[in-house]
């Protein structure tokens, strides 16, 4: 079978000087999986938390407290369903009833709930989950940025970056944003632009200085992936002010 596949390949490349592969819709089906697998980690961190306080909550308890939390506070993660008599109301969308775009901002808007409500003060992500945007950034994102017309400085941002974990560690104690100096601008007294900053413990910080640039980024390549640290940077900034800062 394998030999077949193989013959018509080579037959079609032949005739048109060209093999046309299209992988789209499945590389999109395969990224709201993933999205959903992160999701479900971030349950399972949400479960573990409470744990830790003697506290049980099932996988549904959990998801339904996301569903109903995030639907309260952003419209568009609600949907509308009939009763019999006709009459119409709302209730929480599901996981299941997103898609791709949609899972991202309701995966930000959870992190942002754990970030920020009460219930879960002193509550920890890895890393790795609170930065799950990175697995679906394409090319056609990093184009559209123009970071000519990024701000130099964004109070509200650097506020938000200081209540942020650790790119390195994941620590949420003594939170520091630490200015990358890229571009030929090490060395200098110009501070590099708010959107070239990151979220340090200052324990990290202190690491960075003395170990320098190339063992952070080794630290961190894990979480940025493919992605430079400078567009790393510069799409989180982004991220934050279409998703919450904006």
């Amino acid at each position: 079978m394998l030999d077949r596949v193989c013959i018509d390949l080579y037959k079609t490349l032949s005739e048109k000087g060209q093999i046309c592969i299209d992988y789209g819709e499945v590389y999109k089906d395969h990224t709201a999986r993933q999205l959903g697998f992160v999701f479900g980690a971030l349950i399972d961190s949400v479960i573990a938390f409470y744990a830790e306080q003697g506290i049980k909550y099932t996988v549904d308890e959990v998801k339904n407290n996301f569903y109903q939390a995030i639907s309260y506070i952003d419209e568009d993660f609600r949907k509308k369903v009939r009763r019999f008599n006709g009459e119409e109301y709302e209730v929480p969308k599901r996981i299941s009833e997103m898609d791709r775009q949609e899972l991202s901002k309701f995966i930000d808007k959870s992190i942002w709930l754990i970030d920020n409500a009460k219930p879960f003060q002193g509550m920890k992500l890895a890393p790795d989950i609170r930065n799950t945007w990175i697995r679906h950034i394409t090319q056609d994102d990093l184009r559209m940025i123009n970071e000519r017309l990024l701000p130099y400085s964004d109070n509200e941002y650097m506020s938000w970056l200081h209540k942020q974990t650790c790119l390195v560690c994941g620590c949420h104690n003594g939170i520091e944003a630490h200015h990358l100096r890229l571009d030929g601008t090490a060395g200098t007294a110009k501070k590099p632009p708010v959107w070239m900053c990151c979220s340090l413990c200052g324990d990290c910080h202190r690491k960075y200085h003395i170990r320098g640039h190339q063992w952070f980024l080794e630290q961190v390549k894990w979480i940025t992936k493919y992605l430079t640290i400078k567009e790393f940077t510069m799409l989180q900034y982004v991220r934050w002010k279409n998703h919450i800062g904006g």
